[in-house]
């Protein structure tokens, strides 16, 4: 409660010790209840719980106080020296992966990064930003002060005068404390968490701890204190004598259940203590659980470990820019081993020194850290309000870590070289990839999607193979070995029905979503759509060596199950009583009309799933392409044409009753919508749209030449000009409405280019097949 309100008093305890603040709580959290509790303290013995409830309780509650203190403790940026980069991770309170449809890097007037999910989560009062930026800024300069022992005179035995003792360095904020020690390699926290989150997990999720320990609850009796032989032989010799008598216990079933109902109670009945969740859009709720409920307890104690590592990962590059341009940050006196240096204490005084450097660094040295996030990912909560909470702070800290690190490096911590951590990680990504679970937030669910699809966009068409690939990991290409993947693509060559990896992986799961049509249509899930589209022909397109058998088997894999000509059925197969479902979209599609900003999403849906038919139609091409016979062959491995299979696809493509083709060239939006002569005629100021246009984000090759507008940055442009009429509130106003559908056209504008490119690609690839027979 104390770190959790507006402002804590920074003349706590003045009138009891030397050196006032509320520091001593913090280090007695920080390096005395934690090591403790964890068993990780040397000179002090460990703590003994009757139950594992117990301590996880105890350990909640400590990590509560210091997330309380890290989310308040604010350190003024200087200006990013980044542009054009992608948006950064990090938030106030918890590290998300940003929305980036619509949000870029920005400034506050403070220099700071801002973006949409800094918007959703903010862990601290506005009104209260620039009290704790100030408040920390003493924690970089030199300042200094006397204790009350320095400043009253005092003499020695002999009568003399003692001669002041220098000032003492400032002590840091509870803040600076915590976030010194998380980022230093001498640290102990980042290592208590590491172990609080392996102790806290086992494949089948978070622990269950309510079975009793009997070792656990000795413990708790006796303490360090040893049973006496002779009293345990004297209890032993007692009960067997109570056995001759015929003494022994009662049987419980001779008495009656109602009589036990009534009697079967418990002594001290459970207390019931409040707990407060934060939400994917920062609304704590305060929930309640008792002093027994072990799920509960160990869940919020993994959700706020993983919490306080967003925390530290999205403040580590101001502090440790701080702390490089200040001496005085590198050191600290703690206040609970202070000692008042005077003629009488004649021991030094302990100053405690700092060495920072990025989390991400630090993290990649603990060992089996990654790893043990990576199946965080996976886990759907059975007690807190959102599920997703646990997967999404992990995945987060995943995608933070991953930035930074080289990608080899990364890959090799975050699977090592067991094909058994492998098959971990991509089962824990598939579980969540897959969509299946429909409680939590969906907004927060489908960020958790896009950031693993973007783990895999990273290292998808890089030179690497097996567990130097995070890509390959996920999409559960990493177990097979060459000689394996050989004999893969020539039994499915030969016809027979073989499996590429013998379990649940990204890969299959993005290929049953395609396959419903529910997925590809929803405009919460047509980006996810058509990144996954975009995949499978980016494994089917790369032409690097390396990487050559990996293809082949992609394309094997997905030629066995019919997936380009199925895709191409369920986007531009038509009949006599149905239309094509892209003609039908392109038809009714709010673009053609009076476009209303309500119905952006729609249009914003039109635009992905054109997206996805021109991938479709690319990889049909390279399809084609591998039915041919025109794929590079291997002295090991040579694959013959297919002239059966290569004939079947040119007769959808070519002949009726589907003619692809043919019937696909009506549906191309060749010409301007009605949108865009609307929006050149109310254009706003150029003054105000040209600072805030970016090069829209996506792949070179599709999205190159596309400019779209930064919403935020223009209401954060003309706020900075003070602008108070209600005339400039207006124009703002309308300057952000016609923003988002002058990003809504450009987006369907660069699908309808890439669609007719993509046509095209798949017309050339057609006829020079054709020419070939």
């Amino acid at each position: 409660v104390l770190f959790s309100s507006s402002s804590y008093p920074s003349d706590l305890g003045s009138n009891r010790r030397e050196i006032c603040g509320c520091n001593p709580y913090i280090e007695y959290v920080v390096d005395f209840v934690l090591p403790r509790a964890m068993g990780v303290k040397k000179a002090s013995s460990a703590l003994h719980f009757s139950t594992t409830t117990d301590k996880s309780r105890l350990l909640t509650r400590a990590l509560q106080v210091i997330n309380a203190v890290l989310t308040k403790y604010s350190v003024s940026l200087p200006r990013p020296t980044r542009q054009n980069a992608e948006p950064m991770l990090v938030s106030e309170n918890i590290l998300m992966i940003e929305d980036k449809k619509e949000s870029t890097v920005l400034e506050d007037e403070k220099g700071q990064t801002t973006s949409e999910w800094n918007k959703l989560l903010h862990s601290s009062n506005p009104n209260n930003v620039s009290k704790d930026i100030d408040a920390a800024e003493l924690d970089f300069m030199d300042t200094r002060f006397q204790t009350r022992s320095m400043t009253r005179n005092q003499t020695n035995f002999d009568g003399s005068v003692i001669q002041p003792v220098e000032p003492l360095p400032q002590p840091k904020s509870p803040g600076f404390y915590i976030l010194a020690d998380l980022l230093s390699s001498d640290g102990m926290l980042l290592n208590i968490i590491s172990l609080i989150l392996s102790q806290h997990l086992t494949y089948d999720g978070i622990a269950n701890g309510n079975s009793a320990c009997t070792d656990a609850r000795a413990k708790a009796l006796f303490g360090e204190i040893l049973p006496h032989y002779s009293a345990v032989k004297t209890g032993r010799d007692y009960l067997i004598e109570d056995q001759k008598h015929g003494l022994d216990r009662l049987e419980i079933s001779s008495i009656r259940s109602h009589f036990i109902e009534q009697l079967m109670q418990p002594l001290y009945p459970s207390n019931v203590r409040e707990l407060t969740e934060i939400s994917f859009r920062n609304l704590q709720t305060s929930v309640t659980a008792t002093d027994d409920d072990d799920t509960v307890w160990r869940e919020n104690c993994v959700l706020t470990a993983l919490r306080i590592i967003c925390a530290a990962s999205g403040r580590e590059e101001s502090f440790i820019t701080r702390c490089e341009s200040s001496k005085a940050a590198s050191r600290s006196v703690p206040v609970l081993r202070f000692r008042p240096r005077d003629s009488r204490s004649a021991g030094p005084l302990y100053i405690k020194h700092y060495s920072v450097k990025g989390i991400s660094k630090l993290i990649l040295e603990v060992q089996s850290f990654l790893p043990i996030l990576t199946q965080y990912v996976g886990y759907q909560s059975s007690s807190l309000r959102n599920e997703c909470s646990i997967a999404s702070a992990a995945i987060s800290i995943l995608a933070h870590v991953s930035d930074k690190a080289p990608p080899k490096e990364y890959a090799t911590c975050i699977s090592g070289m067991s094909a058994i951590e492998q098959r971990n990680i991509a089962l824990s990504f598939a579980s969540r990839l897959s969509l299946t679970s429909e409680a939590g937030d969906v907004d927060e669910r489908i960020l958790i999607c896009e950031t693993i699809l973007k783990l895999i966009f990273r290292d998808l068409c890089r030179d690497t193979v097996g567990h130097d690939n995070l890509s390959h990991i996920i999409l559960g290409l990493s177990c097979t070995s060459p000689e394996e993947k050989k004999a893969y693509i020539l039994h499915s060559f030969q016809g027979s029905s073989v499996e590429l990896c013998g379990y649940n992986n990204a890969l299959d799961v993005m290929i049953r979503l395609m396959s419903e049509m529910n997925f590809l249509l929803d405009p919460k899930y047509a980006e996810i759509a058509s990144k996954c589209h975009e995949i499978m022909y980016r494994l089917c397109e790369t032409n690097s060596p390396s990487l050559h058998l990996t293809k082949l088997c992609v394309m094997h894999k997905l030629r066995n199950i019919e997936f380009w000509q199925k895709q191409l059925l369920r986007f531009l197969g038509a009949s006599e009583y149905s239309d094509s479902v892209l003609f039908s979209i392109l038809r009714s599609s709010g673009i053609r009309g009076n476009c209303e900003t309500n119905g952006l999403h729609e249009i914003n849906r039109d635009s992905h799933v054109m997206h996805c038919v021109s991938w479709v139609l690319k990889g049909v091409a390279l399809e084609l392409f591998g039915l041919m016979g025109f794929v590079e062959q291997t002295k090991e491995l040579k694959i013959g044409p297919q002239p059966t299979k290569c004939r079947q696809l040119l007769h959808l493509l070519l002949k009726d009753p589907y003619s692809i083709i043919m019937k696909s060239l009506e549906y191309l939006p060749l010409n301007k919508p009605q949108l865009a002569s609307q929006l050149y005629a109310n254009s706003p100021r150029r003054e105000i749209i040209d600072p805030a246009l970016y090069e829209m984000v996506g792949p070179n090759d599709i999205c190159d030449g596309y400019k779209v507008i930064d919403e935020n940055k223009i209401s954060l442009g003309m706020s900075e000009n003070n602008l108070q009429a209600e005339s400039a509130k207006l124009e703002q106003m309308e300057a952000i409405e016609w923003s988002k559908k002058w990003n809504c056209y450009v987006h369907f504008a660069c699908a309808s280019s890439h669609l007719s490119r993509a046509w095209c690609f798949l017309t050339q690839i057609t006829f020079s097949v054709c020419s070939s027979y």
